[in-house]
């Protein structure tokens, strides 16, 4: 994903004039939409169309079954390299991205920031204010810019209803003309792609009522916006591959300049998003005052300029509240940037009241920055963090920029936020324990997402972790991996007489499926899993050697002792599923194995013959005299056959039938 935004990125690349990136100044932060920044070398969103993967480059007539397969593409989510995978009917595909051939543009060393150029007369508002020449106010769109049509959705408005958008004039209808501010309780459904008439500028203001909008794996394009003043508002995208949402261009791009839209801009209400993609050039969220909670989704911020413009989320002191729990972020120089002040000019030093619970945030330079204009205290990074959380790396940088005048606290480029407790600290475990690794956020996400849905139980997950090609790609032995499932599914070392029954177990010819069934059903995997608040479900192996041990133990040993090699799995299997199902009993399935080409191309002599059924039939060395008698019957003329059934018809042999409980039968 890295690497597809810095192929975004790099369309849009400048030299950068700042003496370092601490030294960006606060105010600077925010891409304002009338606000021009100063680059080197600047193309249109067309132009990034050319080199966007399918996902991104959506045009109206194009569908998004080929989006879904693309974002999975771009995402890796594979358990060989990421993360380990269910039982076999839920195995996910291996996802290790292939990163595209780009050149990444060079991080040239920022120096310092040059002036703002202003608008000219005519063109963008100063100061960050819409005009009604380019926003209307409250919410309305001007029939100049995107006119609904008469009869259109707008006569059938109403509350607590669905409605579903095939165009821009039905957008504009649902949220356009003022229903923004009345409606309550609106489900918006997105059933064709969207994109804006090039020549508008297209901001909706939410004031208050509560809506849903569902992207249906979808988009809507263009230079667009939305703005929060009141109510709340629910984004997704109930596609399978999230890839349905918002891609807001650049509102106007010279030589020099571009100018840009805060996709979303919380000033009151609140903005839910829980799934869908959103790719700005500038910032995608600007948080100021509300609340604003994030529950998942992508978020691109792919511009780079010479202010701290490209970044996925700025949150400031002033939202009421905050939370990240879950998502992939990424800004070309900061991802997610934090501020102890209230606003752009309101000089104040608070704590902010983010809180990040969860989520991966993918940046060039520093990933998450919290920053302070008043005091020369240094923020502290974990207060950002929620209860029992913790980011991977921990290594925070630390310092007091004196150019722009503030102290910041900031991770490394790339960092992820993990839980230590719940469904969360559970998965996180799984992947320490049994992987030795740090999760992979879209394996940990998609993991943590199917326990929270109950679509899984905890056996089922070890399993997908204990049994995913990477694991396997280790080639264990017994003991290690015997040792292994005590310290991940018991969390303590084996103690030294269940160790060696598990051991002995595997000798005799049982799976290790079996073996993690004997984990996976105890009691102190049941009690761990209640620690995390888990459901520790069962788990039953179906092989057949693993239906009866002491049938496998039977059939192990025949392969041994007649054959003088541990057993394949498909014969051992098949052997003990004919004396599972009683289709078969001890002597026949001994006779299958004395008679069998294998056996016979052994060319054994009479003497190693008989002694070959006193191990195999009689659990014993052969005795002298009884060697001697059924050496002198071959000799003689006896056939092979005969002497076989004078074994399998024993009553010895019927004893060593009985101790591992199979019928002996005749022949």
């Amino acid at each position: 994903m890295k690497a597809f935004c810095r192929s975004i990125s790099s369309l849009l690349a400048v030299v950068v004039t700042a003496s370092c990136v601490s030294s960006l100044p606060a105010r600077a932060l925010e891409a304002e939409s009338s606000e021009l920044m100063e680059t080197r070398e600047i193309v249109s969103m067309e132009s990034v169309q050319s080199v966007l993967p399918e996902t991104f480059a959506t045009e109206t007539s194009e569908p998004m079954s080929e989006t879904v397969e693309t974002v999975t593409e771009t995402l890796p989510n594979d358990p060989s390299e990421t993360v380990p995978t269910d039982p076999p009917a839920t195995v996910p595909p291996e996802t290790a991205a292939t990163e595209p051939d780009v050149t990444v543009p060079s991080e040239t060393a920022p120096t310092e920031p040059a002036e703002t150029v202003p608008p000219e007369s005519g063109d963008l508002p100063e100061s960050g204010d819409l005009s009604n020449e380019t926003v209307p106010e409250s919410g309305d769109l001007p029939n100049e810019t995107v006119p609904p049509e008469s009869g259109d959705l707008t006569e059938m408005l109403s509350e607590n209803a669905t409605y579903n958008i095939w165009d821009m004039d039905d957008l504009v209808a649902a949220l356009g003309a003022g229903n923004v501010s009345v409606l309550t309780g609106s489900r918006i459904r997105i059933n064709s792609n969207i994109t804006c008439p090039a020549d508008s500028v297209v901001i909706v203001t939410f004031k208050s009522g509560t809506y849903s909008i569902d992207f249906n794996g979808h988009t809507i394009r263009g230079k667009i916006g939305f703005y929060f003043e009141g109510g709340s508002v629910t984004f997704s995208d109930s596609s399978s591959g999230g890839s349905g949402g918002i891609i807001s261009d650049a509102i106007e791009v010279t030589d020099t300049y571009f100018t840009a839209l805060n996709l979303f801009r919380v000033e009151g209400g609140s903005l839910i998003i829980t799934s869908g993609t959103y790719i700005a050039v500038s910032i995608v969220i600007r948080a100021q005052t509300g609340s604003l909670r994030i529950d998942g989704g992508t978020f691109l911020a792919i511009g780079v300029s010479t202010f701290t413009s490209s970044a996925a989320a700025v949150i400031y002191a002033g939202m009421s509240e905050a939370r990240i729990s879950s998502g992939y972020f990424y800004g070309y120089r900061f991802t997610i940037l934090v501020s102890k002040d209230t606003s752009d000019n309101n000089a104040v030093s608070i704590s902010n009241p983010l809180k990040i619970s969860g989520g991966y945030f993918d940046s060039e330079y520093r990933a998450i920055e919290y920053i302070d204009y008043m005091t020369d205290v240094i923020p502290d990074m974990d207060d950002l963090l929620a209860t029992s959380c913790f980011l991977v790396p921990g290594t925070i940088g630390t310092g007091n920029d004196e150019y722009s005048g503030f102290t910041y606290a900031a991770t490394e480029g790339t960092v992820q936020v993990f839980k230590s407790t719940g469904v969360e600290g559970f998965v996180y475990r799984l992947y320490r324990e049994v992987l030795g690794r740090t999760p992979d956020y879209p394996g940990y996400t998609d993991w943590v997402t199917r326990l929270k849905n109950h679509t899984i139980s905890g056996s089922n997950a070890a399993y997908g972790f204990f049994f995913s090609p990477e694991l396997l790609g280790r080639h264990l032995s017994t003991q290690g991996y015997i040792s292994l499932l005590y310290y991940a599914l018991f969390d303590r070392t084996p103690d030294p007489s269940g160790l060696v029954y598990w051991i002995d177990a595997s000798t005799k010819g049982v799976s290790r499926k079996y073996i993690f069934a004997g984990f996976a059903n105890s009691v102190e995997w049941r009690t761990l899993c209640g620690t995390y608040g888990i459901e520790p479900g069962s788990y039953v192996s179906d092989e057949p050697r693993d239906q009866n041990i002491q049938v496998t133990a039977f059939v192990n040993r025949l392969y041994i002792l007649c054959l003088s090699r541990l057993p394949d799995v498909p014969g051992l299997n098949n052997w003990t599923a004919l004396l599972n199902a009683h289709t078969a009993d001890g002597a026949n399935v001994a006779r299958g194995f004395f008679f069998s080409p294998e056996f016979e191309a052994r060319h054994l002599s009479n003497e190693q013959f008989v002694e070959a059924l006193y191990r195999a039939l009689f659990n014993r060395s052969s005795d002298a005299g009884g060697k001697a008698n059924w050496v002198s019957q071959l000799t003689g003329g006896m056939s092979r056959l005969e002497v076989f059934r004078g074994f399998a018809n024993s009553a010895e042999f019927e004893a060593v039938c009985t101790s591992y409980g199979i019928t002996k039968g005749t022949v």
